[in-house]
């Protein structure tokens, strides 16, 4: 099953961390022998739909796993694009376009993730522009204390399961402002020769110029150890975008990505 996952043309890295047992997290397949459809849940709320269209009873388990009441929000990607006609058909009426995921209730979000690849010599040219805002910050190593302390949406410990973990298989830069923790860039996964970059600026520190040290931070760590720096996002985080785009991240695949919301009725 990894093996087939590795050969998506997409970001399956969140995916591949449960495969791997890194984290926890639920695989469910049309057929345990021979699977053809898969869904995999990340602890985070990372979802992917994959594989050949499967039977009846699986579309069935589809729906009814769609439209299910749950606690926690699901953000699923859909591979190949062929998967979409199927979801949306069980969203219906109950799929919007656009909007904040914080404001809707019952309602599914459309949206697109992108995948972007990493141009080298484009991030080592910005390099040379936040050579000297490095200098000056506090630019310090991940460590277990930051790990349990660290509080946000995008944090280590929605990623790895301790402290230690984090520390010896992750790893990450933040950034000390005003004698606090003020940004941090993390390694969320990791597998084989790449390292996905998870980013989390404290409210207060927003709009400095934090995120950006920490994540050249952390590329710079990336290039020591002859680790690909991977990027994905919402293509409506455009926070995030910007700064992909600013770091040498050059936009790739466009993936079609729901967000699933934290409360939804089944039909009558």
């Amino acid at each position: 099953m990894l093996a087939e996952l590795r050969a998506i043309p997409i970001n399956t890295l969140f995916v591949q961390s449960i495969l791997c047992r890194h984290v926890d997290g639920q695989i469910y397949a049309d057929d345990p022998r021979e699977p053809h459809a898969l869904y995999a849940v990340h602890p985070y709320g990372m979802a992917l739909l994959w594989g050949r269209r499967g039977g009846e009873p699986w579309l069935e388990w589809l729906r009814d796993h769609l439209l299910a009441a749950t606690h926690h929000a699901e953000w699923l990607q859909v591979y190949p694009n062929t998967w979409s006609d199927p979801v949306e058909a069980v969203l219906r009426d109950r799929l919007v376009a656009e909007g904040s995921p914080e404001d809707l209730a019952g309602e599914a979000l459309k949206c697109r993730r992108v995948n972007f690849a990493f141009d080298r010599d484009a991030y080592l040219r910005e390099r040379v522009h936040v050579a000297a805002a490095m200098a000056r910050a506090t630019i310090v190593p991940a460590t277990e204390e930051m790990f349990s302390r660290f509080e946000g949406s995008v944090v280590p410990k929605r990623f790895w399961r301790t402290a230690t973990q984090f520390v010896d298989q992750g790893g990450g830069f933040g950034a000390i402002v005003d004698r606090e923790l003020g940004a941090l860039a993390f390694c969320s996964y990791r597998h084989g020769t790449q390292l996905e970059i998870g980013i989390e600026t404290v409210p207060r520190h927003r709009g400095k110029g934090h995120a950006r040290l920490v994540a050249c931070a952390l590329i710079d760590d990336c290039l020591r150890r002859g680790v690909e720096p991977v990027w994905a996002c919402r293509l409506e985080n455009v926070a995030s975008y910007k700064l992909a785009i600013k770091l040498g991240f050059v936009p790739g695949a466009h993936v079609p990505y729901y967000r699933l919301p934290r409360v939804a009725t089944r039909d009558p």
